[in-house]
């Protein structure tokens, strides 16, 4: 398992903020084949510039329906940015995996004569 860190600015309080993403990675492998999961993945942000506080959210808490849709049922602008900055990320992290992973991204160490 691995956590790691996305950094990504969102517009909160009219000011951007950084936001970090973090997840975990978990990737098996087995007679050439392999499989991973993306999971435990949560939001880490300051509340303002000049506030030392940080707030983290579950990505579960911020994609809850009490949470996702305003109290008129519009989806609330806030978590359409995480939504967006999920989609993007997760996206990027598969493509790396899978390159990562296949056969024609590995070494042929079958040339290495040592």
């Amino acid at each position: 398992m691995v956590g790691i860190q996305s950094r990504d600015t969102l517009s909160y309080t009219g000011q951007n903020m950084p936001v970090q993403m973090w997840y975990t990675i978990k990737i098996q492998s087995k007679d050439g084949r392999f499989k991973y999961e993306i999971y435990y993945i949560y939001f880490k942000h300051h509340l303002g510039p000049t506030n030392p506080f940080t707030i983290t959210e579950a990505a579960e808490e911020i994609f809850s329906k009490k949470k996702y849709f305003d109290s008129d049922g519009v989806s609330n602008w806030r978590a359409m940015n995480y939504k967006t900055m999920l989609e993007v990320n997760i996206l990027s992290i598969v493509s790396l995996i899978k390159t990562s992973m296949s056969k024609s991204g590995l070494p042929d160490y079958k040339k290495d004569s040592w």
